[in-house]
């Protein structure tokens, strides 16, 4: 795996101060800047394997349904991370039997930070 450009990193660095304050400023969902900076995620209760899929907006999950249904039905458990309200909102619609089943867990997306994602995926440890 190919290291993160030092510009990158350095820009990341700069502008998470920046997206933190945006978020302190606007109306936020319960757990939203928790889980977009890695210091909380719904727990789990599966021993499925499990299928990471971000879609970003409710017009990605909508698009993302078929797909993750037929995932479902092939025996996988899934997360599903959203940047925006609506897709956010949109999963929690779609799927809430598979939510309060435990097959369907969704969380905002956790911002471009390395250890932030590390966190994440140490938590999820999605197959795909």
């Amino acid at each position: 795996m190919q290291a993160t450009p030092l510009y990158y990193r350095l820009a990341m660095s700069l502008l998470k101060p920046l997206y933190q304050l945006k978020l302190a400023s606007k109306t936020t969902l319960p757990n939203e800047k928790q889980q977009r900076f890695g210091q909380v995620f719904p727990k789990i209760h599966t021993r499925q394997p499990m299928i990471w899929c971000h879609a970003v907006s409710l017009g990605e999950t909508n698009t993302a349904e078929p797909i993750l249904r037929d995932l479902l039905s092939q025996g996988y458990a899934l997360w599903v991370t959203n940047t925006t309200h609506t897709g956010y909102n949109r999963v929690e619609q779609l799927f809430a039997p598979e939510i309060a089943a435990s097959k369907v867990y969704h969380s905002f997306v956790p911002v471009d930070s390395k250890a932030v994602i590390d966190k994440f995926l140490a938590h999820v440890q999605p197959v795909a």
